[in-house]
């Protein structure tokens, strides 16, 4: 009842029964009713005040940060020019095209502060040593004011200007390579061609076997070559101009048909250690005072920024081998899963007979099946979600229905060695030197796990800078001495696979350094590894055969058999998953990628909340979840002051905390959500208009929260802490050289010397961790498990 209808109210009973009881009160309400309405009108301007403010603060908080200052004056973030020039012209803030440019600095920031991938000034990589001494405290990281970086060219993008200004841009020192997916057929050359410009497209062609064409083929056999040597191998020693131009015009069309691929050496530009200003103690938004660029980023082509940083002492052995134990703890899970999975064969492996075949024989006849069925390849994306149980009765099973009695608000939920034992989950023996990427935790010993891969895997973009800057790399030289292990126990040569990139965005995830002494596929290896001496071999795929021999599938090139490997930090896009799938087939190697499960609430599908789980108490595998569904939320047509109403109501309904990850449903991506402030509103509105209704949307707690970020920054003008993960190579208790034996000796279908296992030191216990000051940790170690913590901290979350 508003304050004037109290007051008539109260007008008409005093005229006539005069009852001053009623008569104060209906007063008091009027009063009260004004002084809500006040308060209701104060609110109203505070939330337009704020909403004001939100729209400024991204680009006032990139001005106050040193690595935001740097981004707006080297060219990393595209968007600050066009910010600029609307400034210059005096467009406000509260206009679309400014509101749309305030989002996207804020996905700028967001991204900085909680993707695992390091990129430009938002995400920042740091080796980080491991060292013998004990400690009390959690595992504490910090960084110095130093900093080098270090820009790479986008070799994907390079790629596809050549193939579309070839006439412009093709010279002498053009490489020229036959594109990996081809065969010869006769008269003919069976071309699988992807075309840069679309990637996802996959043309089979054949080409005539000319002598000229036949004379390309038989210079580039062992792999790209400079145009100009090219031509010296193909025209006479006397060609004239008119000769040399036909040979580079049927060389720009066999490029633009996708049968021959073109490329330039990717440029690079790196620096030395260098002081990282401060950042001014105010917070102006203006460009008066930004710092000269270091490292020029986009300005005179697409590339790629990382930027490197000093750590501040380093991490105690004893911590890395207690995550070691709550990580094989961890994989025990994985094994539960699998274990439950449903037995399906996979289609591909019967292609491969017990005679060998060509692996492009193979690959091809995938292929037409594939385009005449109307099924797709369909993959495991158990990756994502916890699945639900296939098998009733299973350890899984049996586990999940634990976590369905769960009261909603539950204490996070444990499970200890000897429950695993009683599901029946196996221990994880090693098959394979491991990365692990865990977020640590400022407040409590303990780490969140993010992912489990391949050793080598996750920090193989960094490795090249990082030994520039550092010389000494032990966990590199480990796991190179574990790889001539397993070839001088098995006498079988293993063989990289380098999968071109097939987008702009993927291309920096190829890049990585050469481990072995022969490579297969993409026939450039230049795009992928800086040069080493002496130069590796090519195994072209062609020559690859594939046959079954009782124990599981034989790979071999020209008659021998190999053991292909896999570096790349991104998973293989089609088709070249499935010739990949194929070389990996019972590879120790592909066993080790762990699934990153995340939603507990994918295998609780009548649950709308899930506790957080740990193992050991101290290693959180999934933070607590719960389940909102759209019609929970406010109808969008209110006002914005009963949004922040339903906001908090919905907060404090559901117990949530303050900062979480939402989700469009279980398995999906995230993106970080303040549940405290009005972006929250908007991000929930947007989420819930693409959610399925009868799933909802999921959101996750934020673990670490902003107030349990691990990492210190001095250069940040309030010392703040900042995000950070850390990636711990394992196994820490065996030399490189014993688990090659020990690996060796399990392998049933190659030959193999009398393995001696090595004695424990002769590994040794040297060890370096590289931490991320704006992302995770990584160990580094004269053995493969030996930590070496790689991390990468990132800009806080605001």
């Amino acid at each position: 009842m508003t304050a004037s209808a109290c007051r008539h109210l109260a007008g008409l009973t005093t005229a006539r029964t005069n009852p001053a009881g009623i008569t104060r009160e209906l007063e008091r309400a009027a009063h009260l009713s004004a002084e809500i309405s006040s308060l209701e009108q104060q609110a109203i301007d505070a939330i337009a005040r704020e909403q004001r403010r939100i729209l400024l603060a991204p680009w006032v908080l990139l001005h106050a940060s040193p690595s935001g200052q740097q981004a707006l004056s080297d060219g990393s973030l595209a968007v600050a020019e066009d910010v600029r020039r609307r400034l210059a012209d005096g467009d406000s803030w509260s206009s679309k095209r400014m509101r749309r440019r305030s989002d996207q600095l804020w996905q700028v920031i967001t991204r900085g502060a909680t993707t695992a991938t390091p990129r430009s000034w938002f995400g920042h990589v740091t080796l980080v040593a491991v060292d013998d001494h004990g400690s009390d405290a959690p595992l504490r990281l910090s960084v110095t004011g130093e900093f080098a970086s270090e820009w790479i060219e986008n070799v994907h993008t390079e790629r596809r200007e050549l193939v579309e200004h070839t006439h412009d841009r093709v010279d002498g020192d053009t490489y020229v390579a036959f594109t990996p997916l081809h065969r010869s057929e006769g008269e003919h050359v069976t071309v699988w061609a992807i075309d840069p410009r679309s990637p996802d497209q996959v043309t089979p062609l054949q080409v005539r076997h000319t002598p000229l064409l036949t004379a390309l083929h038989a210079s580039l056999r062992q792999g790209a070559r400079p145009l100009h040597q090219l031509e010296a191998d193909v025209l006479p020693a006397r060609c004239t101009a008119h000769q040399r131009q036909v040979l580079r015009s049927f060389v720009a069309h066999l490029a633009e048909l996708g049968v021959l691929q073109l490329s330039h050496p990717p440029r690079r530009r790196h620096t030395g250690w260098q002081e990282l200003r401060p950042a001014s103690p105010h917070t102006a938004a203006t460009d008066a005072d930004l710092p000269p660029s270091v490292v020029t980023g986009n300005h005179d082509g697409a590339g790629f920024l990382d930027v490197y940083r000093r750590a501040a002492g380093a991490i105690p052995l004893t911590d890395c081998v207690d995550l070691q134990r709550s990580i094989n703890q961890a994989r025990r899970l994985y094994a539960l899963i699998e274990a439950d999975g449903a037995a399906t064969d996979d289609p591909l492996l019967g292609l491969v007979e017990a005679s060998p075949r060509p692996v492009l024989d193979v690959f091809a006849e995938w292929l037409g099946a594939m385009k005449s069925s109307d099924e797709t390849d369909t993959r495991t994306d158990w990756n994502v979600s916890w699945p639900r149980a296939h098998t009733p009765g299973s350890g899984y099973r049996r586990l999940l229905d634990r976590l369905a009695t769960c009261p909603d608000r539950a204490a996070p939920f444990d499970i200890p060695s000897d429950l695993f034992d009683a599901l029946g989950a196996p221990q994880q023996a090693l098959a394979w030197p491991l990365d692990c990427l865990v977020r640590p935790l400022a407040s409590r010993v303990g780490a969140v796990l993010e992912s489990v891969a391949p050793a080598g895997v996750l920090d193989a973009r960094f490795v090249g800078a990082l030994q520039r800057l550092h010389h000494r790399m032990p966990h590199v030289a480990a796991y190179r001495t574990f790889l001539e292990g397993i070839e001088r126990y098995t006498k079988t040569p293993l063989v990289e696979i380098l999968v071109p990139p097939l987008s702009d965005i993927a291309a920096n995830a190829v890049r990585r350094p050469l481990y072995t002494r022969m490579w297969t596929g993409d026939p450039d290896l230049h795009m992928y590894c800086e040069p080493t001496e002496p130069a590796p071999e090519f195994v072209p795929l062609k020559s690859l055969t594939v046959r079954h021999n009782g124990n599981g599938i034989v790979v071999e090139a020209d008659g021998r058999p190999i053991r292909p490997v896999y570096h790349a930090t991104r998973m293989p896009p089609p088709p070249w998953d499935t010739l990949v799938r194929l070389l990996l087939h019972g590879s120790p190697q592909r066993t080790c990628w762990d699934p990153r499960i995340k939603h507990t609430l994918g295998a609780l599908p009548e649950r709308t909340f899930a506790p957080r789980i740990t193992v050991g108490g101290t290693l959180v595998l999934a933070a607590a979840q719960w389940r909102v569904r759209p019609e929970q939320l406010w109808d969008p047509a209110a006002s914005d002051l009963e949004k922040a109403r339903m906001l908090r109501r919905l907060r404090d309904t559901l117990d949530l905390p303050r900062w979480v990850l939402l989700a469009r449903k279980p398995g999906e991506d995230s993106q970080p959500c303040d549940l405290g402030s009005l972006r929250a509103v908007r991000l929930l509105e947007h989420n819930a208009a693409e959610t399925d209704t009868a799933v909802g949307m999921v959101l996750e707690e934020m673990v670490p929260a902003p107030d349990e970020f691990p990492v210190t920054d001095p250069a940040d003008i309030s010392d703040d802490r900042v995000a950070a993960e850390m990636m711990l190579r394992l196994p820490c208790d065996e030399s490189p050289q014993a688990m090659a034996a020990r690996l060796a000796a399990d392998r049933p279908d190659a030959p193999r010397e009398r393995c001696r296992p090595p004695c424990r030191h002769d590994g040794g216990a040297d060890a370096d961790a590289h931490c991320d000051s704006r992302r995770g940790g990584e160990t580094d170690g004269d053995s493969p498990g030996q930590p070496r913590a790689y991390g990468g901290s990132r800009d806080r979350v605001r």
